[in-house]
């Protein structure tokens, strides 16, 4: 896990491509939440259900924050899509939310074909962690 924050709550999920690598940002408002980040060729699945998300991929790799998508109320916070295909990037194919439940916010990101790293930081002004997938 890295640094911490105290109500950290995902308001975006944004991608782009650049020269070298993809990248997934997941956007927060309050602090960046801590975090850390796994991987491997198995499926994503949902927290709850355990059901298997339709993601397309070779590698799946899953951002697991101290944080969530909705507020103490239980208002969302982040209304954007739970699962988005990402056509036209290198290696990134999508990315879902895996989790949202008591504290525990996962987002999963699915790669197809060789990737070199996966690398993950947070930023601040705004909020948020990125992850770059090389290629």
């Amino acid at each position: 896990m890295s640094v911490a924050a105290a109500d950290s709550y995902l308001t975006n999920i944004r991608s782009g491509a650049h020269p070298t690598f993809d990248r997934v940002v997941l956007d927060f408002s309050g602090g960046v939440p801590a975090y850390g980040i796994s991987g491997g060729p198995a499926p994503l699945t949902n927290c709850a259900s355990g059901a298997e998300i339709p993601l397309p991929g070779d590698q799946f790799f899953e951002v697991q924050a101290a944080g969530t998508a909705h507020d103490a109320s239980g208002n969302p916070t982040y209304t954007g899509p739970r699962l988005v295909l990402t056509p036209g990037l290198a290696r990134v194919t999508g990315f879902a939310v895996t989790c949202d439940f008591e504290g525990h916010l996962n987002v999963g990101v699915a790669t197809r074909g060789t990737v070199k790293e996966v690398r993950t930081m947070p930023l601040t002004n705004p909020s948020r962690i990125v992850v770059d997938v090389y290629r």
